[in-house]
C-alpha cells in the first residue's frame, strides 16, 4: 500500500486553499454583495448610479502576486462585464485596473520587480498607498 501525502504537503495545500478563498471572498464575492446592497439605491435614483470596482492588471494576464489573486481578479472583471450587461444603461458598472500599488504587500517586491512593473506601465511609475 502506498504512503499518503505528507503532513507538510497537506499544510501547504491548506495554505493555498485559504489564500484562494480569501482572494475569492474579497475580489469577487465582496463586489457582488456590495452591488446587491447598492442596487435599490441606484434603482430609486431617477439618474441611476455608477458602481466602480477596483480590479487589477493581474486579472487580464497571467501575472500578479499569486495565482489566487490573478484568478480572483479575472473573475471580478467577468462579474463587472455581466453586471454592466444586465444592469445598464440605468446602472453603469465599470472597473479601474491600477498597476503595482506599493501597499504593505507590494513593498515586499524586490527593486527589480518594481522597476519591471514601472517599465510595463503606461505612466511609467508605481503608486504608493498611504
Amino acid at each position: 500500500m502506498g504512503q499518503g501525502p505528507s503532513i507538510e504537503r497537506l499544510r501547504a495545500y491548506a495554505n493555498v486553499l485559504t489564500r484562494t478563498q480569501k482572494c475569492w471572498a474579497v475580489n469577487c464575492k465582496g463586489n457582488l454583495h456590495l452591488f446587491r446592497k447598492a442596487l435599490p439605491t441606484f434603482n430609486a435614483n431617477p439618474e441611476g448610479g455608477v458602481y466602480l470596482m477596483t480590479s487589477s492588471i493581474a486579472g487580464i494576464g497571467p501575472h500578479g502576486s499569486s495565482m489566487a489573486y490573478s484568478v480572483s481578479k479575472a473573475a471580478g472583471l467577468q462579474l463587472m462585464k455581466c453586471l454592466a450587461t444586465t444592469q445598464g444603461p440605468k446602472v453603469r458598472v465599470n472597473a479601474v485596473l491600477p498597476g503595482l500599488l506599493l501597499t504593505e504587500w507590494g513593498e515586499n517586491f524586490q527593486p527589480e520587480q518594481i522597476q519591471a512593473a514601472k517599465d510595463k506601465a503606461l505612466l511609467k511609475k508605481e503608486v504608493s498607498v498611504v
